[in-house]
């Protein structure tokens, strides 16, 4: 799919193309031809692809292709230069999504160390998601009654080794059973009560309140817009 980046919309670009198309795109683009507008488009593209990635907790091979675009990218001398040299640094950012990437990747290599899988509470927060299917946020405080400080460091790990995923319906945030649960607990007997994660669904007419997981940090100023738009699952031209 051949486009023009300056005139694409930013919903589509963050969604439609696929990143070898995007690198086309990218690479017609001469280093004096930069400007503001410009990179704050494909920021926002890019930012977008990043949370849907760490939410949705895809395979390795697309958080690679990520990875390895956000590389081609970011590392050319050039682009680099003039990129790093706008108000904002997007090569520089750009390779510090990267770099965030590579380190899921590499921590996916990783088997979940035994002071993280025999603790006791990680254990009992997974079981009960085994039996119930899905545990909020509200209920998880109520049931052990931990401080702040506790409950940051819990999800911190059971976040950071995929064994939960975390996801707002309405008001509330609520956990569910990650991909490397497996590896903590046996789920032969999962109790599968939930349909897909709200951030899993493409219609956002059916979710609406998924837009607030997104704002307003993924939004750039001059591009800010309903993310309502940019996450329905369109296939208009650019």
């Amino acid at each position: 799919m051949e486009f023009d980046l300056n005139k694409a919309a930013p919903a589509w670009l963050a969604l439609v193309p696929s990143l070898q198309d995007i690198l086309k795109a990218v690479d017609t683009i001469q280093p004096g031809q930069w400007h503001e507008r410009l990179a704050e488009l494909l920021d926002f593209a890019y930012r977008v692809r990043f949370a849907r990635i760490m939410m949705n907790h895809p395979s390795t091979e697309e958080m690679e292709a990520l990875a390895l675009h956000l590389e081609d990218i970011a590392d050319d001398p050039g682009r680099a230069a003039k990129l790093d040299a706008m108000e904002m640094p997007y090569a520089s950012r750009w390779r510090m999504l990267r770099n965030v990437l590579e380190d899921r990747l590499a921590v996916r290599e990783l088997p979940v160390p035994e002071i993280v899988s025999q603790r006791r509470k990680i254990r009992d927060i997974l079981e009960i998601l085994r039996k119930d299917g899905r545990l909020s946020q509200q209920q998880l405080e109520n049931d052990f009654q931990w401080a702040d400080a506790e409950l940051s460091r819990i999800l911190g790990l059971l976040e950071g080794w995929e064994l939960v995923m975390r996801d707002k319906m309405a008001k509330e945030q609520w956990l569910f059973l990650g991909p490397r649960a497996g590896e903590v607990i046996s789920l032969a007997e999962i109790v599968v009560n939930v349909e897909l994660l709200p951030s899993q669904q493409t219609n956002t007419k059916q979710n609406p309140q998924r837009a607030a997981i997104f704002q307003p940090a993924f939004i750039p100023n001059s591009t800010r817009q309903s993310m309502d738009d940019v996450l329905q699952d369109t296939r208009q031209s650019p």
